[in-house]
C-alpha cells in the first residue's frame, strides 16, 4: 500500500467513526420521555353515568340555541328575489307588503357563475390591486393568466387593469330604487357593504397608468371590491347597497342598466331586499341543525340512562 493509499483509507475510516458518533449523539437524543412516549396523559374511563352527562349536556346546549336561532331568523325580514334579464325594459315594479325596519340590504344575485373555478380564481395579480404601483409589464402579470392583456399583447398600453378573470368579468349592473307614491330616490350607500381589510388593502395605481381600464372604476371601489371577493357556489349573492331608511309597505321600482351579460352561459341575474339579525341573514338550516343534535342527543341520554338502570336493576335481582 502506497502513502496516497493509506490517507485515503485513514480518511475514510475517520468519516465511518464520525458517522457513528453523530449517530450515537441523534439516538442519545431521542431517549427523552416526549420521544419515547413515556409523558403521563389523561385517559377518561367512558362509564354509562359519563356518557349520560356528556349527551344531556350536548342537548340542553344545542336545543335552546338552535330555538333562539330559529325565533331569530323568523324575524329577518325578505322580499323574495326578482329576475330582471329577461325584462326588456329598464325597470320592474315591485311591492313590499310589510315594513322593513332599517338597515335593510339590496343584493344582486347571479346563478351559474362559477367564481370557485380554480383557474377563474387564481386569475389575479394581489401585487398589482395592492402595491399601488405601476407600470407593471407583462411579466410581471403573470399569475393574471389568460387575462393578462388585451388578445394576450406585451404592449404596455393592452396590459389590462386590473387584469384577471375576475376583473374583466366585473359586474357592472346599476341600480337605482324609487318610491313610487312621491318618485322620489330611494337614499342608499355603499358604506359597509365591502369588509373594512378589503378596504384597507386594494390601493389604486398611479395617475396616468398605461394600460387598459377593463372595469371602468378604480381599484378601491367598493362594488370592485366586493366582487373580486369570490363566492364559494356557483348561485353567488353579492351586496350591492345599503338602506338606513324605513321602507314602507307599497309600491316600489327598481330602474336597472342590463349590461352585464349572462346569455352566454345560460345564467340568471336577480335583486333582492333583505333585513338582518344578530345571527345575519334567513338562515332555517343553522337552527336546524341544532335543534336535531340536541334532539337526538337527547334520545341518546335517556337511552344510556335507561340501558343502565335496567342492568342494574336486572344485576341485583
Amino acid at each position: 500500500m502506497d502513502e496516497e493509499e493509506a490517507y485515503t483509507t485513514t480518511s475514510a475510516h475517520r468519516k465511518v467513526l464520525k458517522l457513528v458518533e453523530n449517530r450515537g449523539k441523534r439516538i442519545k437524543n431521542c431517549d427523552t420521555r416526549f420521544h419515547q412516549q413515556r409523558l403521563p396523559a389523561w385517559k377518561p374511563v367512558l362509564s354509562p353515568l359519563n356518557v349520560f352527562m356528556i349527551y344531556f349536556i350536548v342537548s340542553v346546549s344545542f336545543l335552546p340555541l338552535g330555538i333562539l336561532v330559529l325565533v331569530y331568523s323568523q324575524r329577518t325580514q325578505e322580499v323574495p328575489p326578482i329576475r330582471y334579464d329577461d325584462v326588456h325594459h329598464d325597470n320592474i315594479t315591485f311591492e313590499i307588503k310589510e315594513h322593513l325596519n332599517p338597515p335593510v340590504y339590496f343584493y344582486y344575485r347571479l346563478t351559474k357563475f362559477y367564481q370557485n373555478y380554480r383557474v377563474y380564481f387564481n386569475s389575479r395579480s394581489d401585487y398589482q390591486l395592492t402595491s399601488g404601483k405601476g407600470d407593471l409589464t407583462y411579466d410581471d402579470l403573470g399569475s393574471c393568466d389568460p387575462a393578462i392583456s388585451v388578445n394576450n399583447s406585451q404592449e404596455q398600453d393592452a396590459i389590462n387593469l386590473p387584469c384577471g378573470l375576475g376583473a374583466t368579468s366585473f359586474f357592472n349592473d346599476s341600480f337605482t330604487m324609487y318610491y313610487n307614491r312621491s318618485n322620489e330616490k330611494v337614499n342608499w350607500t355603499t358604506d359597509g357593504i365591502a369588509w373594512s381589510t378589503d378596504l384597507d388593502t386594494f390601493k389604486n395605481p398611479p395617475p396616468g397608468q398605461k394600460g387598459h381600464n377593463t372595469t371602468k372604476v378604480a381599484y378601491t371601489n367598493p362594488d370592485f371590491i366586493v366582487w373580486m371577493r369570490a363566492s364559494t357556489f356557483p348561485t353567488l349573492r353579492k351586496l350591492y347597497r345599503v338602506i338606513h331608511d324605513p321602507l314602507p309597505p307599497g309600491n316600489y321600482t327598481v330602474k336597472f342598466s342590463n349590461s352585464f351579460l349572462v346569455d352566454k352561459f345560460g345564467g340568471e341575474k336577480y335583486f333582492l331586499l333583505m333585513t338582518t339579525e344578530w345571527i345575519g341573514g334567513k338562515n332555517l338550516a343553522l337552527g336546524i341543525g341544532f335543534v336535531v343534535v340536541g334532539g337526538l342527543s337527547f334520545i341518546f341520554s335517556l337511552f344510556v340512562f335507561m340501558t343502565h338502570i335496567y342492568r342494574n336493576s336486572k344485576y341485583h335481582s
